[in-house]
């Protein structure tokens, strides 16, 4: 064992003053709630960028194909896009978008309505639905919506029903289309649709605003015989979206439009990415705080052996060796209050998941409750950049280390 050892090891379990002791105490507690707390806060982050990841993929395809107009012979175009993307293409289902007004109990709410189809519909989502009225029956939407039916049918968004006071399955709500906005044709513009399910897609953007109809109920409406918005579809290689689109839209050409599920959702994203890395900068700075209780325990601890180091320096000890002895402690301080932080702030992660002691207004947030996501790259980054301030923090300490030693 070299004498650098020897003595870091001894520094480290001699008894001390006990002003020091309560400083090195304070100095793990402040290392461990700071480190806990920027575990805690990426966990959290995460979380809400997973969940808003299921729910989006749950709610929109890997790519959506539009054209300008409509598509008024969609399994010609659906050809012409199978030949261009081949074996990327898993499966593709069209969509006929109209924006409407819904009427219910007095109640008047704006909202779109997404024809679909139901053979190919489940192929592209995996939205959970459930009978109206029914909270424990599960349903699925495509087989809601089949079927024949003298009132066409519609699948309302949980949080669109409750804002239009629907509850039971049944009920009919008007549906005013807005293209025929004559007012001699006003009274011809209301429909009839009966409510046949509900859908929760886990985010409130969706679920207020959105209802699925059979896209032939649709076409009736609108007295086409067949038109689709669009295609939505998906691929082997979702993260391969963005490049896929920008191939489309050159091979389509003018009148077309690819976008894929990362564009389409591209500021929720950013502004998801933007948030941790403004909260791990904050709370960077939290865990740096607390680091400086370790400038205080090793500038202490180097007055108290100040003796000691005079001795050592004049019987030849470079200060490269002396320095060393005071890391060890510093790395010491700084690895039990970081392993204390990541074992707190998983413990509090893991109790937030499972509890679900917090609940959030599904209206700002667009969950209702906390989602945490506990993976090793955030462990890892959390331990890298507080053992990183906590060196830096022992290295200022450090430096009064190169007084000669009567200074000291």
């Amino acid at each position: 064992m070299s004498w650098r050892s020897y003595l870091a090891k001894k520094y480290l379990r001699a008894p001390t003053k006990r002003g020091l002791r309560v400083v090195l105490v304070l100095a793990v507690l402040g290392v461990t709630l700071g480190v806990a707390t920027l575990m805690l806060t990426q966990a959290v982050l995460q979380g809400f960028e997973r969940v808003f990841l299921e729910s989006i993929l749950g709610f929109n395809a890997h790519l959506v194909v539009l054209k300008d107009g409509e598509m008024s012979q969609p399994e010609v175009e659906l050809a012409k896009l199978s030949a261009l993307l081949g074996s990327e293409l898993r499966a593709a289902t069209p969509f006929l978008y109209r924006e409407v007004l819904l009427v219910a109990h007095g109640r008047v709410k704006g909202a779109v309505f997404k024809g679909i189809d139901p053979l190919t519909f489940p192929r592209v989502y995996a939205v959970k639905a459930r009978l109206a009225g029914e909270p424990q029956v599960p349903a699925k939407i495509e087989e809601l919506l089949q079927g024949p039916s003298e009132i066409p049918k519609v699948v309302l968004g949980e949080d669109l029903a409750e804002a239009l006071g629907v509850h039971q399955a049944g009920e009919t709500v008007k549906v005013f289309l807005p293209q025929k906005a004559s007012k001699l044709q006003a009274e011809s513009n209301f429909k009839s649709f009966r409510v046949v399910g509900l859908f929760s897609s886990g985010l409130y953007e969706y679920d207020h605003g959105f209802a699925f109809v059979n896209a032939k109920a649709l076409q009736n409406l609108l007295g086409v015989e067949s038109a689709a918005t669009g295609f939505e579809m998906i691929l082997a290689h979702p993260a391969r979206a963005d490049k896929i689109a920008e191939r489309l839209k050159f091979e389509l050409g003018f009148g077309y439009k690819a976008v894929s599920w990362k564009r389409l959702n591209a500021t929720l994203f950013t502004a998801l990415r933007q948030e941790r890395a403004v909260f791990l900068v904050i709370m960077a700075m939290v865990v740096a705080v607390a680091a400086f209780n370790i400038v205080g325990v090793l500038l202490l601890r180097i007055l108290e052996k100040r003796r000691e180091i005079s001795v050592l320096r004049a019987m030849g000890a470079p200060i490269s060796g002396l320095k060393r002895v005071f890391e060890y402690q510093g790395l010491v301080i700084a690895s039990v209050g970081s392993l204390l932080g990541i074992g707190l702030g998983l413990g509090l992660a893991e109790f937030l998941q499972y509890s679900g002691i917090l609940k959030l207004e599904k209206e700002v947030y667009l969950v209702e409750r906390l989602p945490v996501e506990i993976s090793p790259l955030v462990v890892v980054m959390v331990a890298a950049v507080s053992m990183a301030i906590c060196t830096a923090a022992s290295w200022l300490a450090l430096r009064s280390l190169k007084r000669a030693p009567l200074d000291l």
